[in-house]
């Protein structure tokens, strides 16, 4: 090896361990496993709600739905999600000819998840990402008119709202009102109403309180990612937030003042009444083209 080549031979392994030293100290490392590289990292529609609200047989039925005609299987039988079921999907629902793949969400309802889906919300799909969030609400009145479920709804949206509406223009919701066809089902325009007063009263204690925070139920298991979340949506940030959403304190709050639009729509997962939650989807595919 003549002594030219050794030159170059050194000068190469310097620069790697140059840019080695470079890639490490940066962080490059940890951010080698964050948003575009995360399997999850893709357009997504979101599929949310309370606990036996509907929403994992909804799942499954907008996956069967999505299959072209002659290539339908039957819809799986299913029982209240305790992890999130994850899968693609082709939409619009209405035209094969024209479908993009699409990930679908269903992402357990209870308040102690949160976090969890706070991470896979901001880090691994990220709001970008997201084009859409469906939330379903079981309109029974047995299930509506129980102060409790009521209490859960309110906080999880009043959280979920915190986060979406940073992001400009916000994120579209289709609040699936379902159970819709039982002779004793709450209707539409009570459900909205019914959670609007709940979110103002939490938005009050919020702008309210200064030792207590309105929202999330923590627990230790839970410390790391309460304290990221905590980072991003501090108490006070949280009350500075709320209070530019509503305008002034002394205004209630609603759904309009949102920067993302929200349609509650009636129907029933059970009878298969799902037409009118698809065509919200087909509408933000194809009139939206994301």
């Amino acid at each position: 090896m003549d002594l030219v080549q050794q030159i170059l031979l050194t000068a190469l392994a310097g620069l790697v361990i140059v840019l080695v030293l470079f890639f490490v100290q940066s962080g490059g490392i940890s951010r080698t496993f964050t948003s575009s590289s995360s399997p999850y990292f893709k357009p997504t529609f979101l599929i949310l709600g309370a606990n036996n609200a509907g929403k994992t047989s909804l799942f499954y039925r907008f996956v069967d739905d999505s299959v072209p005609e002659g290539k339908k299987r039957p819809v799986t039988p299913t029982v209240s999600s305790i992890e999130p079921n994850i899968t693609e999907i082709e939409l619009p629902f209405s035209n094969n000819s024209i479908s993009r793949v699409y990930q679908l969400v269903d992402y357990p309802g209870h308040l102690k998840y949160f976090q969890l889906f706070y991470k896979l919300l901001l880090e691994d799909i990220t709001l970008q990402k997201v084009k859409g969030i469906v939330y379903v609400i079981d309109s029974s009145s047995q299930w509506f008119n129980n102060s409790e479920n009521i209490e859960v709804i309110s906080k999880y949206l009043f959280n979920l709202f915190s986060v979406t509406e940073r992001l400009q223009n916000g994120v579209d919701f289709l609040f699936a009102v379902n159970k819709n066809d039982l002779f004793d089902s709450v209707p539409v325009h009570k459900v909205k109403s019914v959670l609007e007063a709940e979110i103002n009263k939490l938005i009050q204690n919020e702008l309210n309180t200064v030792d207590k925070q309105s929202g999330i139920d923590k627990s230790e298991d839970d410390a790391e990612s309460d304290e990221q979340y905590s980072s991003t949506i501090g108490h006070e940030s949280l009350r500075e937030f709320w209070l530019s959403v509503i305008g002034r304190p002394e205004n209630k709050f609603t759904f309009d003042q949102l920067e993302g639009n929200t349609d509650f729509v009636a129907g029933s997962v059970l009878k298969n009444k799902v037409e009118t939650w698809e065509n919200w989807f087909d509408e933000k595919v194809v009139n939206s083209n994301l």
